[in-house]
C-alpha cells in the first residue's frame, strides 16, 4: 500500500494498526532450497551462492570446496581444475648485476609473474 499525509486534516503524528496480513500469487514461489549452479557453494541455510575462491573448485562429495591438485589451478568460480601448461622461456627474464671493477657482470634469470 501507499501512505500520504494529508497534513490540511491534521498535523498530529499518525497511527496505523494493522490486523491482518495476506498474500495472493505464491504458486510461482520457490517451495524447497535450490541447489547451486555448478561451481558454486553456499553455506548450509544460505540463501545465496557464492563461488569457490581461486585455487579451489566445488567438490560434490564433499559439499564445500576443494584444493585443487598439484600441476593444475582455477580461477575463482571455475567448474573444474586446468592443467598448468609448462613453463616456457617466455616464463623467465634475464637480470644482470651492476658492472665490477674488473668489468665483468653476472646474468641470472627471475621468474616472470604470469598475466591472465
Amino acid at each position: 500500500w501507499v501512505y500520504a499525509k494529508d497534513f490540511s486534516l491534521s498535523e498530529e503524528p499518525d497511527v496505523a494498526r494493522i490486523f491482518e496480513i495476506g498474500y495472493n500469487g505464491t504458486e510461482r514461489a520457490l517451495s524447497e532450497c535450490q541447489p547451486c549452479r555448478e561451481g558454486a557453494t553456499s553455506d548450509e541455510g544460505s540463501a545465496v551462492c557464492g563461488v569457490c575462491p581461486h585455487g579451489q573448485v566445488f567438490s560434490a562429495s564433499l559439499g564445500r570446496c576443494a584444493a585443487c591438485p598439484d600441476g593444475t589451478y582455477a580461477l575463482a568460480g571455475m567448474e573444474a581444475c586446468v592443467a598448468k601448461a609448462p613453463c616456457t622461456e617466455e616464463d623467465w627474464q634475464p637480470v644482470y648485476t651492476e658492472c665490477s671493477t674488473i668489468l665483468k657482470r653476472t646474468k641470472s634469470y627471475e621468474w616472470r609473474e604470469p598475466s591472465i
